[in-house]
């Protein structure tokens, strides 16, 4: 078995074992309710109705209900089956339920079985681009494939930037990271934002929220992810 198989099985027998635990993650602390807010506000923002979504590492459904409000249909996948079970749980019996395709495992360095811009949007909030580990630019120039021309890819990162007493660090595509105030919580994921030549405009990003990286007809999944990479490193951080 090679080095990144026993790591994917790892993380599988972890989220396996975390079980309904991970439902309770986002609801149960402030850190937590405040990086559920934040990336639903990215939702929002970024996917709209009638887009066709592909949700990596959906757990066990606390943003698949999101993506469901959005007016999205959405295939749901998750490196664990329990997460998958549960998933299927929570939405089970809810109108969020007719907006699921199908549910089906999914390894984030492993997305060959989809065509090249298949969907709309790529969501992969959380965990699914940290345990990609040394594949990491393999796992987003993937991501990016699956997008549309103009789609967007909405992902996050976990990190430890401000243990304790991070700042909250905002970013524009033409300016260098910046503080503002300190939030009172001790881990927050890290957020990146870059826009590849060609693509529309857009703004800043921060921390608690995710990376956003919009592909445009003439920018190639992999000069988006290399510019992923790049806006990370000069804003004191890296994709992972």
């Amino acid at each position: 078995m090679s080095r990144h198989a026993e790591s994917i099985e790892a993380v599988r027998r972890y989220y396996d074992a975390l079980g309904e635990d991970e439902w309770e993650r986002l609801t149960h602390n402030v850190r937590g309710r405040v990086s559920f807010e934040v990336h639903r506000g990215f939702l929002r923002r970024f996917v709209h109705p009638g887009s066709r979504v592909l949700e990596v590492g959906a757990g066990p459904g606390r943003f698949t209900l999101e993506l469901a409000a959005t007016g999205a249909s959405i295939v749901v996948t998750d490196i664990s089956e329990v997460q998958l079970a549960l998933n299927e749980t929570h939405l089970r019996g809810s109108e969020a339920e007719r907006s699921v395709e199908r549910r089906e495992l999914l390894d984030v360095c492993d997305t060959g079985r989809y065509r090249d811009g298949e969907f709309d949007a790529v969501v992969a909030i959380g965990g699914p681009l940290s345990y990609a580990f040394e594949r990491t630019d393999e796992a987003m120039a993937g991501l990016l494939r699956l997008v549309a021309p103009d789609g967007v890819v909405v992902a996050s990162v976990m990190s430890w930037l401000g243990e304790p007493g991070a700042s909250f660090c905002r970013r524009s595509p033409s300016s260098s990271a910046t503080s503002a105030s300190r939030p009172p919580i001790r881990s927050c994921e890290r957020a990146i934002f870059a826009t590849p030549p060609g693509a529309r405009g857009r703004t800043s990003a921060a921390c608690f929220a995710g990376a956003t990286c919009r592909r445009s007809s003439n920018a190639p999944a992999a000069a988006c992810s290399a510019r992923a990479r790049a806006t990370g490193h000069r804003s004191g951080t890296g994709v992972v």
